[in-house]
């Protein structure tokens, strides 16, 4: 299980050869924003228009724009801002948006909306910055561990409307006042999937930082999680013989499932067919074994 979803290979999918740009804090409609650190505009209506054009300038019809939260504070009047705005528009949802735009998201003109961070590759988006202290709940604390472990990672938020230096050298501040009001260019989609195939779940950064998330939780040792995880590969690669009986254990169901009722108990107790011999189920167990092992 992952706490932080990875949409680079969907946006690879529906919107190739396309740029990624990001920025946050649109405050569309907020008349105190204007006094609190956007002095330079007169009216409500004078910075959406300021900013809207800003979007147009730089977003062309095929490009990607994520908005890092906080888009308007007019809920109203978000699909009519939305159609004034070029590109395909992706939504993080921030403090001062509301949970139900979720539901109609299509009908603001919004291709998807999150209400919790992305991450594109090791760049992680979200509207709050990833660091310490900044939220408490259980999966904002598991991203914030992916973040921590992913080698090189970067943290474009929003939520902080200053004009100033970013939080550390793995932060970047892409609110509207950060950017000067314009989106920020992270990256490019291929122009098609070069392949349809994964990279095994043990080799990758999501792997170690769940495992290292469990084992502080709930007080396992690495090695049973390690474990228990190729066992229930084992398993997965022998459900395509329909005579096998299999039991699955417990990180299994979590990483297929997100059953997380209990880590007590890795209850890989058998992998067997019933129409072979003991010696021949064992030879097949470590076949099975050394072919994991080998990634």
């Amino acid at each position: 299980m992952t706490f932080c979803q990875d949409i680079y290979d969907m946006l690879c999918k529906k919107h190739p050869n396309s740029n990624i740009y990001v920025i946050g804090d649109h405050h569309l409609f907020h008349r105190n924003i204007i006094e609190y650190t956007r002095p330079e505009f007169q009216s409500i209506d004078e910075m959406n228009e300021h900013i809207i054009n800003a979007h147009n300038r730089t977003i062309g019809s095929n490009d990607v724009v994520i908005f890092l939260g906080d888009f308007s504070l007019k809920n109203s009047e978000i699909g009519k801002s939305c159609a004034k705005m070029k590109g395909h528009k992706y939504l993080i949802l921030g403090n001062h948006d509301p949970k139900n735009l979720e539901k109609k998201y299509h009908s603001l003109g919004l291709e998807g909306i999150y209400t919790t961070p992305i991450r594109i590759g090791n760049q992680f988006l979200s509207h709050e910055p990833l660091i310490k202290g900044q939220k408490e709940d259980l999966t904002f604390q598991g991203i914030l561990r992916e973040f921590d472990s992913c080698e090189s990672a970067i943290n474009y938020h929003g939520h902080f409307h200053i004009k100033g230096n970013n939080l550390s050298s793995s932060h970047t501040n892409a609110t509207c006042e950060a950017q000067g009001y314009t989106p920020m260019l992270i990256g490019k989609t291929l122009s098609k999937q070069s392949t349809d195939e994964k990279p095994l779940f043990i080799n990758s950064d999501q792997f170690v930082s769940a495992c290292e998330f469990i084992k502080k939780s709930y007080g396992l040792e690495a090695k049973l999680l390690l474990n228990d995880y190729i066992y229930s590969m084992m398993l997965e690669s022998l459900t395509k013989h329909r005579k096998q009986h299999l039991i699955q254990g417990s990180f299994g169901l979590y990483k297929k499932y997100g059953y997380a009722s209990s880590f007590s108990d890795l209850d890989i107790s058998c992998i067997y067919n019933p129409a072979n011999s003991k010696k021949k189920n064992q030879n097949m167990l470590k076949v099975i074994s050394d072919e994991m092992y080998e990634y």
